[in-house]
């Protein structure tokens, strides 16, 4: 098995085994899907991506972008369990 798809594999494990938000789940899916010209964001106009479809995913309801403060999308808990399933020769999750 390759690199990627062993990495595409544990993320796929990780969403479906433990309790994530069913929002969360369908933003990152978006985010790999194989094509890269079918993943959110990828509306490409005036040589720009685009962000603003990004930013109207239904995960990112009630976020103000235009504040410096953003909710984190995800709890301590949940940080722990990212950490948990993080690859091998991969930066630390902080």
């Amino acid at each position: 098995m390759n690199g990627k798809l062993k990495i595409v594999l544990q993320i796929l494990i990780f969403l479906f085994q433990n309790n994530i938000d069913e929002d969360a789940k369908d933003l990152i899916l978006k985010l790999m899907a194989k094509n890269p010209l079918e993943r959110l964001g990828a509306s490409y106009s005036n040589k720009k991506f685009s962000m603003a479809e990004l930013k109207k995913h239904k995960f990112f309801k009630g976020n103000n972008f235009k504040t410096k403060n953003l909710t984190p999308p995800f709890n301590e808990e949940e940080l722990k369990l990212l950490q948990k399933f993080q690859p091998k020769n991969t930066p630390i999750i902080e």
